[in-house]
């Protein structure tokens, strides 16, 4: 196959930059992996050390410094990156850039869509490879992917599924990016015109007592990232004291349920359900 592109950049951290890496590896050899400088050793870096990926950790004024200087065909792959392509780069003609995104675009554009599509109730999410524009997260649609969410889907597990999807659909792309073979959709309208920033957190990471089971669920599943704590403890407030609170049980159906609440646990009985709100911490 004759490459359209001599050279990727790949942009991103955590796993999908590096699976990303390894497929474009299988058609151009003289790409590099770049991570915004954060700290030493991460993740993705001890990933590229241990397949011979080139790897480059930079602020993003040096990002943008390396982008600028750059004169060959290159194929630019924003995968799970903060850092926002300026205007000047994206319009530079020897590059090809495109982005995923962890939404349905439309739906859900800006930081951490996969809490906000379980927060709001959505039955499906999805990701979504597309031209990058000047707009966040606009640009014309190369591919989609959807995935289910479920009373079990939480925020991790759900980015999880993204990534894993980000990879098995741009193993798909590749090919027809290397032969110029792409065909584009528009961005239909979306139904919330909301941007998420990376500061937003569902309900000020508040759980409300006078929401209904579902909501309770999905709240609590939003704002579940395991040990990563990406939106931090979830708070509840009881008789005028606010409780951080660690872990939470999901109790389908109450009538079963044997109480084993311990101390500092919070149990909460909601449409013949319950919600058991674990390790309760008084906040100063």
């Amino acid at each position: 196959m004759e490459n359209k592109f001599s050279k990727v950049y790949i942009l991103g951290s955590g796993e999908l930059p590096y699976m990303v890496a390894l497929i474009c590896r299988e058609y151009i050899e003289n790409l590099t992996v770049i991570e915004i400088k954060l700290s030493e050793g991460s993740f993705l870096e001890k990933k590229c050390s241990s397949e011979s990926i080139d790897y480059m950790a930079l602020s993003k004024p040096d990002i943008t410094a390396l982008l600028e200087k750059e004169t060959e065909d290159s194929l630019i792959v924003s995968a799970s990156s903060t850092y926002l392509v300026p205007d000047h780069i994206i319009d530079k003609s020897n590059f090809f850039i495109i982005n995923w995104h962890n939404a349905l675009l439309p739906a859900h554009k800006g930081r951490n869509a996969e809490c906000w599509a379980i927060y709001e109730g959505d039955s499906v999410s999805g990701i979504t490879w597309h031209m990058l524009s000047g707009d966040v997260d606009g640009g014309e649609i190369l591919m989609q992917k959807k995935i289910p969410i479920d009373e079990s889907t939480t925020a991790l597990s759900l980015f999880r599924a993204q990534t894993e999807a980000g990879a098995e659909t741009f193993k798909e792309l590749m090919p027809k990016l290397l032969a110029g073979d792409i065909k584009t959709l528009p961005q239909g309208v979306a139904t919330k015109n909301q941007m998420h920033y990376s500061k937003d957190v569902p309900n000020d990471g508040i759980l409300n007592l006078n929401w209904d089971y579902e909501k309770t669920s999905c709240f609590l599943r939003s704002m579940d990232y395991g040990a990563l704590k990406l939106m931090g403890s979830p708070k509840v407030i009881i008789d005028d004291k606010t409780y951080s609170f660690r872990k939470y049980e999901l109790i389908q159906d109450f009538d079963e349920y044997v109480n084993q609440a311990k101390e500092n646990d919070y149990l909460l009985t909601k449409e013949n359900k319950a919600i058991l709100l674990k390790k309760l911490r008084l906040v100063e």
